[in-house]
């Protein structure tokens, strides 16, 4: 799907077979196209054009397609099957083996939000925690989706400051990222891939103000301060790998 739909709507084939939902253990994408209101609405889990490491790539891809299909609205589905779903008013088991979004992350999950090589290679998702006179910490949670982290609530997301480092260098933009601001209790967070909605953290998190800053995540940098650096590269620098299919290994 990421080559065909950046082939626009005469170059999509759209059509298919009527044969209900796939088992979802199997889906790697899926998309939406409401020809009535002219949205696409899409998200790719897996796909090889987009490692969990680089943000700005999805944003170069979105927005090639974007103009490829003029007079579309085209937006990234950031809760996967589940928002097309709600989209389409259908219940979630409509689609069998759907996963239970709803387990969060337990005490040890937090690992360096970096691997020791030389690809660069970051975590989906980063957790940063400011502890007012403490300073910051940052970790990284190897597992694709948000949601796990922001359902712990913060006793366990707080807990593991033991396995955290003082400052992260990301050589790419996660798929998601947190910033947990413990003196203010502030709950800020971007995410390409977050399987549940504010309500569902609220109650994990309850005092907390919590603020869904969708893929912004220059608003949630601009947070956390000069402990975190972001050496990603230019928008138009994501744009040239990603339609010359090197996207950042």
């Amino acid at each position: 799907m990421f080559w065909e739909l950046l082939a626009g709507p005469e170059g999509f084939d759209a059509e298919g077979e009527e044969c209900g939902w796939v088992n979802a253990i199997w889906w790697n994408g899926v998309v939406l196209l409401d020809e009535r209101h002219r949205l696409l609405l899409v998200h790719l889990a897996d796909d090889p054009p987009f490692p969990r490491g680089d943000l700005l790539e999805v944003r170069a891809w979105l927005e090639a397609v974007a103009a490829r299909w003029p007079r579309w609205r085209v937006e990234w589905a950031a809760r996967g099957l589940r928002q097309v779903l709600d989209y389409l008013r259908l219940p979630y088991d409509a689609v069998p083996d759907l996963e239970d979004v709803s387990q969060p992350v337990r005490a040890g999950w937090a690992d360096s939000p970096t691997e020791d090589d030389d690809f660069g290679r970051v975590a989906p998702v980063l957790v940063a925690v400011g502890e007012g006179d403490t300073g910051d910490w940052f970790a990284g949670y190897w597992a694709p989706g948000l949601e796990q982290i922001l359902l712990a609530g913060p006793d366990v997301v707080v807990g593991e400051r033991h396995q955290g480092q003082r400052s992260a260098v990301l050589e790419a933009v996660p798929w998601s990222g947190v910033y947990v601001d413990v003196p203010g209790q502030r709950l800020d967070w971007w995410s390409l891939q977050c399987g549940t909605e504010a309500p569902a953290v609220a109650a994990r998190w309850p005092g907390w103000t919590l603020t869904d800053h969708g893929d912004r995540f220059e608003d949630v940098a601009d947070l956390i301060g000069s402990e975190l650096c972001i050496d990603a590269g230019t928008q138009a620098e994501a744009a040239e790998r990603v339609l010359a299919g090197r996207p950042r290994l």
